[in-house]
Order: structure tokens, then C-alpha cells, then sequence
């Protein structure tokens, strides 16, 4: 399945997820949300959020309109990984695993 992440939880530090069956991708917000959240970011300013799969399989994390996902964006299932988001222009960032 698809799900969302949600603003909230990236702007908490710590999404988590649990139970989607089969294959899952998770979406961030579009960068025009995420920045919208964020006013204060300048071009090449960052922020990092943890993503928690508790799931039984693996998680392919996609980025929102406007946000493109770098190499290393899958996280496997019972595991977490650290993202950081990284303003790239006024209406777009990368998102890149760390």
C-alpha cells in the first residue's frame, strides 16, 4: 500500500509505521507543504527526521511533489533510518538518507 507521511511527524523528528501489508512506499508532503512548515529555512539550510518500519517488509520512501528522493531511500522492515531534507530552491528540496 501507499501511505502518506504526515507533516506533523516529520516536523516531530520520528515517523512511524507499522502495519501495511505488501509492498509499502511512503510519501513525503510536497515541498511547497514542507517549506510552507518551515519558514525560516534558506537554499542549502537542512533538517533530518527519523523514520521507524515496524512493518514486516520493506519501505520505499518517495519524495511529495517537488521533492526528490536521493539513492537510499529504502528502509527495511524492524529497522529505522535518519532522512534529512535539504532546501535546494523556494519550492523544492532533496531528500537524501543519512
Amino acid at each position: 500500500g501507499n501511505l502518506t507521511i504526515g507533516l506533523s511527524a516529520i516536523l516531530g523528528g520520528v515517523a512511524r509505521f507499522t502495519g501495511a501489508a505488501g509492498a509499502v512506499t511512503y510519501t513525503t508532503p510536497t515541498a511547497v507543504d514542507l517549506l510552507a512548515a518551515m519558514p525560516d529555512m534558506d537554499i542549502g539550510d537542512s533538517y533530518v527526521f527519523t523514520i521507524v518500519n515496524t512493518a514486516a517488509q520493506a519501505a520505499t520512501i518517495a519524495g511529495g511533489t517537488g521533492v526528490t528522493a536521493v539513492a537510499g531511500n529504502l528502509v527495511v522492515n524492524a529497522a529505522s533510518k535518519n532522512f534529512v531534507l535539504v532546501k535546494t530552491s523556494s519550492t523544492t528540496m532533496d531528500l537524501i538518507s543519512i
